[in-house]
């Protein structure tokens, strides 16, 4: 009867013991993890749309899409807590800054901070292209606005924002000299990482810039994953990614424009929202 007693007990205290592993390694997996949602096209056109949460569900936007995406995007953060605790923008454009402008007008969202890195009025008037120029006034006024004013902060280069367990760094930020392809080359670039994972989001930066961001940083391009730059249209080449050597590429398109690795995982923006784990 003891001895019964006894592999009971055995058997007993080594369920419990790999009960206890599992849990603890599901939750050493979803610490190492960054889950990101990708905002899916609701409209025509290009969007751009990121949403990270930290570890004690902190929220952060990266773009976000056209004012059409609005909808999507801001329900998503309505069911979550309805309070965006940073939110950058890449690139003042309507495909990226278009749902932040929304999100500004609706009583059931709040906004702590805008980060981002932007040029006055007059140099988006002299270089911007033709289609995006009055959003970008628009934008910029906005931004001016009393009750909005104090939330705007401008980044620097190398920048560092900790959010929980979330670090994120500004590899590139605004260079008004450089007018080529000027308004997607003043792109903010972003890299987020949590010690394990690590992901860098592109903006809409072009070819012209890209050996220029490259030797600026040797020492911090690699990542996980990767946003493919400006919508997944060619305008990076494939050597920027081999550097990047991203095992995911997160692609805000709805078709696969390029693909440089057969072998890492695409994600395309064809859907509504998809939450993906690094």
């Amino acid at each position: 009867m003891k001895r019964k007693l006894k592999l009971l007990l055995k058997i007993f205290l080594l369920v419990l013991v790999t009960v206890f592993c599992v849990f603890a390694g599901l939750k050493t997996r979803q610490k190492k993890a960054i889950v990101v949602t990708q905002f899916g096209q609701t409209s025509e056109g290009s969007n751009s749309g990121y949403l990270l949460e930290s570890e004690t569900g902190r929220l952060i936007m990266i773009d976000g899409g056209t004012k059409e995406d609005a909808e999507n995007v801001l329900d998503n953060i309505k069911r979550k807590s309805g309070f965006v605790e940073v939110w950058f923008i890449t690139v003042p454009h309507k495909e990226n800054a278009g749902v932040l402008l929304k999100a500004l007008a609706d009583k059931d969202i709040q906004v702590g901070g805008i980060y981002l890195s932007v040029n006055d009025e007059e140099w988006y008037e002299k270089f911007e292209d033709e289609n995006e120029k009055q959003f970008v006034a628009d934008f910029l006024e906005t931004l001016e606005d009393d009750d909005i004013r104090d939330k705007v902060h401008e980044l620097n280069f190398r920048d560092e924002i900790n959010i929980d367990n979330l670090f994120f760094k500004i590899l590139k930020v605004k260079h008004p000299e450089f007018t080529e392809n000027a308004g997607n080359n003043q792109s903010l670039v972003i890299k987020v990482s949590n010690n394990f994972k690590s992901m860098i989001f592109l903006g809409n930066l072009g070819e012209e810039y890209q050996e220029q961001f490259i030797n600026d940083n040797q020492d911090e391009i690699e990542a996980d994953a990767v946003q493919v730059a400006y919508h997944g249209q060619n305008t990076l080449n494939e050597k920027i990614y081999e550097f990047i050597k991203p095992k995911k590429y997160f692609w805000n398109t709805s078709e696969d424009v390029i693909n440089f690795d057969s072998e890492a995982e695409n994600y395309f923006a064809k859907y509504w929202h998809i939450e993906i784990g690094i």
